[in-house]
């Protein structure tokens, strides 16, 4: 794992969650009043610091491959 994200940003861990709840970037940025390009960027970071991609572009959602980094 990346060091920058050997503690985990809260916030980025509520935008990534967000976007898993609410099944698209715009529907979440809605939900947490920012723009759609601020929280991409915040789901950008998370996955350069895993190393990993945990979503489907076209259709967003937790694979379970995707969130075991997350809480293991």
């Amino acid at each position: 794992m990346n060091k920058s994200l050997q503690t985990l940003d809260w916030t980025l861990a509520q935008s990534f969650l967000a976007v898993v709840d609410h099944g698209s970037l715009s529907a979440a940025a809605r939900q947490l009043s920012q723009s759609q390009p601020t929280l991409g960027r915040q789901i950008k970071q998370i996955e350069a610091g895993l190393r990993h991609t945990p979503r489907v572009r076209r259709v967003w959602g937790a694979l379970a491959e995707g969130v075991k980094p997350l809480v293991s």
